[in-house]
């Protein structure tokens, strides 16, 4: 199934690099949201087809040579992509221009929980240029499906089939059925309305193997800079804290979604450790407000199972 993209005249982005459109726009595209998920579910009821492919249209932010996109059709990332032309890149767009005022040679993504690599595509496909690749690690096998097909079209992508831990294992990821990024290996935060749980078995490596594969993705460009980001539905703090603290040093950026409810103190003391590295320290979807290590401490310390998008940078 193709979509012919969005309608003719009709501007698909919330926000286009870091600029907001007026409040009947942005209202406007949450209703086509809300519509698109209707439809979908309507579609599901009806077919029960799980997937669509779709071409971007040449103004959003995924498209890249006309190459098309597997997305999900979930009850979140598809219809949600399919209505806006992209994937919460109000975001997105601010790494870019974030990037752009950062002077230096290309950079290597690291994308943590790559789901179907939306994320990945957004940042790299508008400026191929500006990256020597990216290393991308995804456990769950619908996701990887549609994460290697939809990357494909860029150059020098690693695709780690596994998750990232503490130690290397055989472990449990639990998939929400009808949210094809709400996969984790910690138990998914009870109380919400969940169309259904899948319990898949995945392979999880270590910190150490991690790294590994982020030094093989660019061992072809010597000296390259990372930038990171990661999304793991709860484990983002675990996986920073496995990873060796001279790894920080060669961050540029870190875009990283906290959720502490499972975070033990070593993790939370880590992640600080971490962002004090940084000179900037930033809540994404609090129209980018600074945020001291005291508040970013006690926000963690409450281990509650709310969360917000951290963005570090130097």
């Amino acid at each position: 199934m193709s979509s012919p993209g969005r309608p003719k005249g009709e501007s698909l982005n919330a926000k286009h690099e870091g600029t907001p459109v007026s409040l009947l726009q942005t209202l406007a595209a949450r209703r086509r949201a809300a519509g698109a998920r209707q439809v979908v579910a309507a579609f599901q009821r009806r077919f029960a087809v799980s997937e669509v492919c779709w071409t971007p249209p040449l103004d959003s932010p995924l498209a890249y040579q006309g190459s098309a996109l597997r997305l999900p059709l979930d009850g979140i990332i598809g219809p949600r992509t399919l209505a806006y032309g992209h994937w919460h890149d109000e975001q997105t767009a601010q790494l870019r221009a974030l990037l752009r005022s950062m002077p230096g040679p290309p950079r290597l993504l690291v994308d943590m929980g790559a789901n179907v690599g939306l994320v990945t595509r957004q940042l790299v496909a508008p400026d191929t240029s500006a990256w020597v690749g990216a290393c991308c690690f995804e456990p769950q096998r619908n996701n990887l499906e549609q994460l290697r097909f939809n990357l494909a079209p860029l150059r020098n992508i690693t695709i780690v089939a596994a998750a990232v831990s503490d130690t290397a294992a055989q472990r449990v990821l639990h998939v929400d059925t009808g949210n094809a990024g709400d996969c984790s290996l910690d138990d998914l935060p009870a109380g919400k309305q969940r169309t259904g749980v899948l319990h898949e078995t995945v392979d999880v490596i270590s910190g150490a193997q991690a790294l590994a594969h982020i030094n093989a993705a660019r061992a072809h460009a010597p000296g390259a800079r990372v930038v990171w980001k990661s999304d793991t539905q709860g484990h983002d703090l675990k996986i920073i804290h496995a990873l060796p603290a001279s790894f920080w040093a060669e961050v540029d950026v870190a875009l990283i979604e906290l959720r502490c409810s499972h975070a033990s103190p070593a993790e939370i003391d880590t992640l600080l450790q971490v962002a004090g590295q940084f000179a900037h320290r930033a809540s994404v979807k609090r129209g980018h407000q600074a945020l001291s290590l005291d508040a970013l401490s006690a926000f963690c310390r409450q281990r509650s199972a709310s969360e917000f998008d951290l963005l570090l940078h130097r």
